[in-house]
């Protein structure tokens, strides 16, 4: 959700140190949500890096 408000490259480096992910996975669980893909969020993997 904070990358909603906030998705500067900085907010995101921020976000993948603490949760310990690799930043293009954000942009990826980004995409996902704002296309309601719930499937692919909810898989309980990481999604491939688009």
């Amino acid at each position: 959700m904070a990358l909603l408000t906030d998705d500067t490259d900085t907010r995101k480096k921020d976000i993948a140190h603490q949760y310990d992910i690799p930043v293009q996975h954000l942009d990826t669980w980004k995409k996902h949500y704002l296309e309601g893909n719930w499937t692919a969020l909810m898989n309980g993997t990481n999604p491939p890096c688009s």
